[in-house]
C-alpha cells in the first residue's frame, strides 16, 4: 500500500570487471577511509616479504576480501576476484550485524577459493 509504514532495507553496492587484466571486484555495504580495514588474501605463493606500511610486496594477490569494520562490527566488504555467490554471503554478514572478537576469525566467514597461502593484513588503525 502506498504511504504505508514499511521498512526499506538498502545496502550500497558497486562492481567492476577488468577482464583484460584478470580483475573483478564487488563491494557492498559501507566503504570509507575513515573505517578500519582487515584484508584476508589468498596468495599464489607463500608470503616471502614483510608486510608493513610503506613496504613493497611482490606477492600476487589472487583473490581476497577487505572487510570494513566499525569497532568489532562488519559494515562493508570488498570482494576481489571472488566467486559471484560470495556477494550474497557478504550481504548476509553485513545485514546480520556480525561482530568479531579477533581479526583472525575473519578468515573463516567466507572461504577463499583454492586457499593454501593466507595473508591477513591487520587493522589499518594499528599502523
Amino acid at each position: 500500500m502506498a504511504g504505508g509504514k514499511s521498512m526499506y532495507g538498502f545496502q550500497s553496492m558497486y562492481w567492476c570487471d577488468l577482464s583484460s587484466i584478470g580483475v573483478h571486484f564487488e563491494a557492498v555495504g559501507l566503504q570509507s577511509s575513515k573505517l578500519d580495514t582487515v584484508g584476508v588474501w589468498n596468495l599464489k605463493e607463500p608470503s616471502r616479504f614483510e608486510n608493513r606500511p610503506g613496504s613493497f610486496s611482490r606477492n600476487k594477490y589472487e583473490c581476497g576480501i577487505v572487510w570494513y569494520m566499525k569497532g568489532k562490527r562488519i559494515v562493508g566488504a570488498l570482494l576481489w576476484n571472488m566467486p559471484r555467490e560470495a556477494l550474497q554471503e557478504a550481504r548476509q554478514i553485513i545485514e546480520s550485524k556480525t561482530s568479531v572478537q579477533e581479526d583472525e576469525s575473519l578468515k573463516e566467514l567466507i572461504p577463499l577459493p583454492n586457499s593454501k597461502n593466507f595473508l591477513l593484513i591487520g587493522r589499518s588503525d594499528s599502523y
